[in-house]
């Protein structure tokens, strides 16, 4: 399917999306996407006629478009920046955020699995009231430390959703064309 694409150099400039969310420490797990100021690539588009079929197809297709533009950061358990970027690790997260958002409203145990190659981390959410236990899981020899830790619910939930607010956000600036997509919006919705 990416064969059929077709390459663009693209100049912008990108205002910078500030987060909500502050880093305190290296234990807290935090996700935060932002934009770069200005980029110059080389990026691929899907061609008019190409299908579509799935959220998964579209998230991946738009993240390794907007690779350039943004800087994916996961934090925590003992490690202050994770080996994470926007092509892949960023579309791993975003096609997992519905099931973890709701998970993590109905107070129901779930997982974020980071498992490409280059991380290979699971996260378990394990609510309690209105904390949350977070327990990292590692399938490299990187070691968590610590192995748990616990957060607000409200404070995780408002990060996940910023999150996806900033890649809708990139969307919208960057592929606007994509902003209407129905598997796109089905995902939003669900990650609601």
């Amino acid at each position: 399917m990416w064969c059929r694409c077709q390459e663009l150099a693209i100049v912008r400039r990108i205002r910078h999306s500030r987060s909500r969310v502050s880093y305190t420490n290296d234990s807290a797990f935090h996700l935060r996407l932002t934009h770069r100021e200005s980029q110059v690539l080389t990026r691929s588009f899907w061609q008019d006629g190409d299908e579509i079929d799935s959220v998964t197809e579209i998230i991946m297709f738009l993240c390794n478009s907007l690779a350039g533009w943004a800087v994916f950061e996961v934090r925590g358990f003992g490690q202050a920046s994770w080996p994470v970027n926007v092509a892949t690790d960023l579309a791993v997260v975003l096609e997992q955020l519905p099931v973890v958002i709701r998970g993590l409203r109905q107070r129901q145990e779930c997982t974020l699995d980071f498992y490409e190659q280059s991380v290979q981390r699971q996260v378990n959410f394990l609510p309690a009231e209105e904390q949350v236990r977070l327990q990292c899981l590692s399938g490299t020899d990187w070691t968590p430390v610590p192995t748990e830790v616990v957060q607000s619910r409200a404070e995780l939930l408002m990060e996940l959703r910023e999150l996806r607010d900033s890649f809708l956000e990139l969307v919208s600036r960057r592929a606007p064309a994509y902003t209407n997509d129905g598997n796109l919006l089905n995902w939003a919705g669900a990650s609601e």
